[in-house]
């Protein structure tokens, strides 16, 4: 099948410029020791997945129909599922620091790191969106300041992705994939909450319960509001938000932990993944989000899935995620808005068969954004936050060297 090469060819192509990034210094692995298992081995593969899930939507829009998920359920789960365990990793990624108690967080650091994290890079393809409107407008916008500000302050602020400029389709610009993060920063916003929790709940039972409750509540008050509601998507996301942290407080405990890196579970956690992808219409549900769960907790606990996730490519890949992930839908827009007459032409194989080259140029313009935008703006960030750790910290020493002096 022609989707199938094409997937498989564009797969092929991001790794193989993965490992020209790596051998030419274009990109900087971090340290091993600081790895969660091998989660940064899966996310460039997920945010290509969105990039494949994006592709095929804009293949429906060349044909006439709506901007609508795919009905086929691989190429909606591409996306979908993907975006379900983006969440995972997030919940895992901070579990580490929140699980100690409240008391234990430097949350200004926390918060400063994160924006600095997320912001710059997404601030520039934003700037990136009102280049293209005004180019495609005539060099002009057809607007008035007073209503660009509050639009541009959506974006700039993460709270969604209204009309810039007068075009009511900016969204698709980005192909929509940036939404994700308004719900990311209300996950952020959760954490001193559950830090406050996990700071009573020391054994791990209690913890794993007070996880599946948290979830199991999300998951049940779902069904009260509505999905496409702020409301409703943030319960939604909680739980494989929750189920991230329940995968590494289970992948702490050395008996779990060697199950969960065997052969065995990575068989399991493949055909799990496998059935969700095939079998759902959504991943979007709580029971979707479980069979993801299956296959992401070996990965948390560090199962390479017979060395894939911790391949270099797949790492360079990963540390280049969230450039795939902001940018893909800046070049499918560059390649596609004006593409309709080729469609209706020749019919969507030739598509299919420039997929691979589209893939390659996302990762390629993700890594050298990693390079010159991410890099820098995390040094930035963990400088910044480092330096308000430290003076309050020196401020305390000299308080209590003080009242020694005193006494």
């Amino acid at each position: 099948m022609l989707s199938t090469a094409a997937i498989a060819a564009a797969l092929l192509l991001a790794v193989a410029i993965a490992i020209a990034a790596d051998r030419t210094g274009s990109i900087q692995l971090p340290d091993a020791r600081g790895r969660i298992g091998c989660i940064d081995g899966l996310r460039g593969y997920l945010a290509t997945g969105v990039v494949i899930h994006h592709f095929v939507i804009w293949l429906g829009l060349l044909q006439g129909r709506p901007w609508e998920p795919p009905s086929n359920h691989v190429f909606q789960n591409l996306g979908q599922g993907a975006v379900v365990l983006f969440f995972m990793v997030t919940g895992a990624l901070f579990y580490g620091k929140i699980s100690d108690g409240f008391a234990k967080v430097d949350w200004r650091a926390l918060y400063v790191s994160r924006a600095f994290r997320l912001a710059p890079l997404f601030w520039f393809v934003f700037l990136l969106v009102n280049l293209i409107v005004f180019i495609r407008q005539g060099f002009a916008f057809p607007t008035t300041l007073a209503e660009y500000a509050p639009a541009a302050a959506r974006w700039l602020l993460f709270i969604d992705l209204p009309p810039i400029g007068g075009d009511r389709d900016t969204s698709r610009i980005v192909a929509d994939a940036p939404w994700t993060l308004t719900y990311e920063w209300i996950c952020y916003f959760a954490l001193p909450l559950l830090a406050v929790v996990f700071g009573f709940a020391r054994p791990v039972a209690l913890r794993l319960f007070v996880i599946a409750v948290l979830a199991l509540s999300s998951a049940l008050a779902v069904r009260t509001v509505a999905l496409s509601d702020v409301v409703g998507l943030s319960l939604m996301f909680a739980v494989p938000f929750l189920l991230g942290m329940m995968a590494i407080e289970i992948a702490r405990q050395p008996s779990l932990r060697k199950l969960l890196i065997s052969p065995w579970a990575a068989m399991i956690g493949g055909v799990a993944l496998t059935i969700e992808m095939t079998t759902f219409a959504s991943s979007f549900a709580f029971t979707p989000s479980v069979i993801l769960a299956l296959f992401f907790a070996p990965v948390a606990a560090g199962n390479s899935y017979f060395g894939v996730f911790s391949a270099r490519p797949s790492i360079v890949l990963g540390e280049a995620s969230y450039g795939i992930y902001l940018l893909h839908g800046v070049v499918l827009y560059i390649a596609l808005a004006d593409a309709k007459p080729f469609m209706e032409r020749y019919g969507p194989a030739p598509f299919w068969l420039a997929l691979p080259f589209i893939v390659a140029a996302v990762v390629a313009a993700a890594i050298l954004a990693h390079g010159l935008i991410e890099k820098p703006a995390i040094r930035a960030g963990r400088s910044l936050a480092r330096s308000r750790f430290l003076r309050r910290r020196d401020a305390k020493t000299d308080g209590r060297q003080g009242r020694v002096a005193g006494a």
